[in-house]
């Protein structure tokens, strides 16, 4: 029998198609972890912040990130985003998540801490925002995968709590719809006062803040912890689906209110879910819906 020798020829890219990482600065591209968020977005990830992110990289960024925070946080200032991104604040952060558009601009940020209060492990959502124009495209969902999933996976078997202080009932809405396991989350919109361990993870993270002295721990509302912004942090509070979660929001918070949302996730049921999302995913089936209204979007 005769082989015929046949040269391996590998695909090209057409002319003027590069990697989409190209526009990004090269030096953070290779500093960071890169993925395409739902195959459009380029994205970085900083795994371990205070080790991974370079001070040129920090610098950088105080440079760019604050007017993309700023459109997204309309009352804020660029103070308040400078503060955020100072070394000592940075340096709290476990990962933090940069995506680009097709151009090379940042249009989204998602960025989280961890701690452990009696041996529980909690995991701080500290900010996350999308660029207006981009709000309702599946960014929000797809980056709180990147940056949620490995600490679940860290703290398996044991329940992960999630901590995010908030003043967006969006927010509340999401992580109430991405909970799994039969765990209430507070605080409970009924009113019911939450459990001494879940105050004591929510007091915790207050008190990182600086905060603790202006945290309810019966009702896990923080007064006054938006007022280094004279406005609050928007124009108008984000509406959205739920319209429970949106009147409570409205009815017991002002401008400069939070609250310290305490989330228990279980690894197991947490990652069926998910396995049974990208099934779906890969069937072309719907796999949820988004929390804000599409005249919101």
């Amino acid at each position: 029998m005769a082989y015929r020798w046949t040269p391996l020829v590998l695909p090209r890219r057409a002319p003027g198609q590069g990697s989409p990482f190209d526009r990004l600065p090269s030096r953070l591209v290779k500093q960071t972890r890169c993925r395409m968020i739902r195959s459009r977005f380029p994205t970085l990830i900083w795994d371990n912040v205070p080790e991974q992110m370079t001070p040129a990289a920090r610098v950088w960024l105080r440079c760019v990130f604050v007017a993309l925070a700023q459109r997204v946080f309309d009352r804020t200032s660029r103070r308040f985003w400078l503060n955020w991104l100072s070394d000592d604040s940075l340096n709290q952060l476990k990962r933090f998540i940069l995506v680009f558009d097709q151009t090379g601009q940042p249009i989204a940020w998602a960025a989280a801490g961890a701690f452990e209060v009696d041996g529980q492990r909690c995991f701080y959502g500290s900010s996350a925002g999308v660029e207006p124009a981009w709000q309702g495209a599946g960014i929000t969902s797809a980056v709180a995968r990147h940056l949620f999933l490995p600490a679940l996976g860290a703290a398996a078997p044991r329940t992960l709590y999630a901590v995010v202080r908030t003043g967006n009932p969006l927010v509340y809405s999401a992580w109430k719809a991405g909970q799994v396991g039969r765990q209430p989350i507070y605080p409970a919109l009924d009113g019911r006062e939450p459990p001494a361990a879940i105050a004591a993870i929510a007091r915790e993270a207050a008190d990182r803040l600086g905060h603790g002295d202006r945290l309810d721990p019966t009702t896990l509302i923080m007064r006054d912890c938006y007022n280094d912004e004279a406005a609050g942090l928007w124009s108008k509070r984000p509406p959205c689906d739920d319209d429970t979660v949106g009147r409570w929001f409205n009815d017991n918070l002002t401008a400069h209110d939070g609250v310290m949302m305490v989330v228990p996730f279980d690894p197991a049921a947490t990652f069926a879910q998910e396995s049974m999302r990208l099934v779906q995913k890969r069937l072309g089936l719907n796999t949820g819906r988004s929390s804000r209204r599409a005249s919101a979007a």
